[in-house]
């Protein structure tokens, strides 16, 4: 149980921080939006590029919980 719960600790730890870093980022992106200190272009990229970044994180949990909790609840 002690390695279950490392285990999920730093996992969840982990999640939790590229899910920070992925709003931080988010957060700039609106800014500098607001701000209007990019071109448009420029923007509609980069907000493709976090799109993919987030979608990842996404799927990266999913899998997590998917391979390593779900055997253990049932």
């Amino acid at each position: 149980m002690n390695n279950f719960l490392s285990s999920f600790y730093v996992l969840v730890g982990l999640h939790a921080s590229h899910v920070a870093f992925g709003l931080g980022w988010m957060i700039l992106l609106m800014i500098q939006l607001k701000r209007q200190k990019l071109p448009k272009a420029l923007f509609i990229e980069k907000h493709k590029i976090f799109n993919y970044y987030w979608h990842f994180v996404d799927v990266i949990w999913v899998l997590i919980i998917l391979i390593v909790y779900a055997p253990y609840l049932f």
